[in-house]
């Protein structure tokens, strides 16, 4: 039991010291306003599409993949993102919020917490299945991201929704385009011929690994880098003027959804048997379905017109208390012998 405490703890808490280092930044004039917007644009722009270039193309084979699971959890996230776009216009009047709060169904912070979790959990093998899915469900998220966020800043309902401009909008998002720029280059890779040890003749991490580390050194400061001015923007005074939408999004995404979403894993995967789930993907699934919401949606809502403030009291606040529900999906999953 004190184990399983020591990996929820340790998985949350270094995100948590880096918003509240943020968080001392701001208040101390460190990280002013003007500053923090040209930061969030950099790193929306530049770190963001790098990490998801670099994540990406470390995808080793196609031949691989564990279809079942990636089919499972890019099919959940659909789903929850199509439940969302009726229920925020229940939950808020407010579009801003609306486009924002339809992030916490369906959004994880997998980006963030996906490897690390996974490595605890259940070591590299739980680390390879959480980084297949990471690129899959990452695609997912952004392109239903920014279909959201167009939505409701033109305040209409999807069958209004101007297509020209929607698919403008992915083609422009930066993340969509290093995500296009990685498939791209493993196209190629798989075209190109294989050696004696049947791998590609050239890959980037092999032939040109100065190319390849600076990428990765690139992607490896957008999660700080993020967390830092999230906490350098967090007003505890915004909650109040909050509160309803707050919760609602909190407990969606750190209670609703994964509940269902692991429900429905271990209903296909076991009595139903349409495909296989060792502990591995459940160990994996948990960085998916039950981790707080997506630091990247603060830095979306402010480059696409959401409230920002509102997406940055959901990360925090879903951070903090998903401590307390990871350990007890942990817990639970354990039990009956699923993780």
């Amino acid at each position: 039991m004190f184990e399983v405490i020591v990996y929820a703890f340790n998985a949350i808490m270094p995100l948590l010291l880096l918003i509240l280092f943020g968080f001392w930044l701001g208040r101390r004039g460190v990280l002013d306003e003007p500053f923090i917007k040209k930061l969030n644009s950099f790193a929306f722009t530049w770190l963001l599409s790098t990490q998801l270039f670099y994540s990406t193309y470390n995808i080793g084979s196609f031949s691989g993949i564990p279809w079942g699971p990636v089919i499972f959890a890019v099919l959940y996230v659909l789903f929850l993102f199509l439940v969302s776009l009726p229920s925020v216009r229940v939950l808020t009047p407010d579009d801003r919020r609306r486009s924002v709060l339809s992030q916490a169904f369906f959004r994880s912070n997998i980006a963030v917490l996906g490897i690390e979790l996974a490595t605890l959990l259940g070591g590299q093998e739980a680390a390879g299945v959480v980084a297949v899915l990471m690129a899959f469900v990452v695609i997912v998220n952004n392109i239903s991201s920014v279909f959201s966020f167009t939505l409701f800043s033109l305040g209409q309902s999807a069958s209004h929704v101007n297509v020209k401009k929607l698919l403008s909008d992915i083609e422009h998002n930066a993340m969509i385009r290093g995500l296009a720029a990685a498939l791209l280059c493993l196209l190629i890779r798989g075209l190109l011929p294989k050696g004696a040890d049947g791998s590609p003749i050239f890959t980037i991490r092999r032939n040109l690994p100065f190319l390849y580390t600076a990428i990765g050194n690139v992607s490896k400061a957008a999660s700080p880098i993020l967390l830092i001015l999230l906490g350098a923007r967090f007003q505890l005074s915004d909650v109040a003027s909050m509160r309803r939408e707050l919760s609602a999004g909190v407990l969606i995404r750190i209670v609703f959804a994964p509940a269902l979403g692991f429900f429905l894993l271990w209903l296909l995967s076991g009595p139903l048997g349409l495909f296989t789930a060792p502990p591995a993907v459940f160990q994996a699934m948990l960085a998916v379905l039950a981790s707080p919401c997506a630091t990247t949606s603060t830095v979306m809502a402010a480059e696409m017109g959401g409230d920002d403030r509102f997406a940055g009291q959901l990360v925090v606040w879903s951070s903090i208390f998903s401590m307390g529900t990871m350990f007890l999906f942990i817990v639970v999953l354990r039990g009956l012998g699923l993780m």
